[in-house]
């Protein structure tokens, strides 16, 4: 499953139409790809884009809007404002500005990889909070280190080696303390990995 396939099943259980969503990514360049990508799949996506400091996206795709803001702020925003409607309104934020109704989706492309867990489960009860379709997170997991080499490095009393980022189990570890429910699982080309949550007909749940 593709990414772009992936958030054309989540937004399959949105009323057709425009939806409504967050993208947050390491580079423009990517953001630009995802965008156009998904157009094809699931045309009519409003995008709010997060980049790191630094990052731009020249010329933006059409429906996409570069944020200067920190992203969690805006995921805390769209939880705070689907608290105050009914998920199975036709457009539960209303009136609201853009940047504060829930999200249909919310889309984080490798920016979640390394960090604490502390950082990830915020960010996994964020999303969780602030959507009213689902979301996606592309990640790049390490890959555990073989049997024979985690043997002698217990031997040695030294941990092992990282590049910082987490393992696939770990990711489930982290989803199931999170208490995410109805997530699938799919390796991504190039060996990435794909966390997908889609919620059907699920009340909103209490802002983190």
């Amino acid at each position: 499953m593709a990414l772009a396939e992936a958030v054309a099943w989540v937004l399959a259980s949105r009323p057709s139409g425009g939806a409504h969503g967050l993208l947050v990514a390491r580079s423009g360049g990517m953001a630009r790809d995802v965008a156009r990508a998904v157009a094809r799949r699931r045309p009519g996506v409003g995008w709010l884009v997060a980049l790191p400091v630094g990052e731009r996206l020249h010329p933006p795709p059409a429906h996409v809007h570069v944020l200067d803001a920190d992203p969690r702020r805006l995921l805390s925003a769209a939880a705070s404002a689907r608290q105050r409607f009914q998920s199975d309104a036709a457009d539960p934020a209303g009136e609201l500005p853009g940047a504060c109704r829930p999200f249909d989706v919310v889309v984080v492309v490798d920016v979640l990889d390394a960090g604490l867990d502390s950082e990830v489960l915020a960010w996994l009860r964020l999303m969780a909070a602030a959507t009213c379709g689902g979301w996606v997170i592309a990640a790049r997991p390490a890959e555990p280190a073989p049997r024979a080499a985690r043997w002698l490095r217990w031997l040695a009393s030294s941990p092992p080696p990282s590049d910082g980022r987490r393992t696939g189990a770990h990711w489930r570890k982290l989803v199931r303390e999170a208490g995410v429910r109805g997530t699938r699982w799919r390796e991504a080309p190039a060996g990435g990995l794909l966390i997908v949550s889609r919620e059907v007909d699920s009340p909103p749940p209490k802002s983190p």
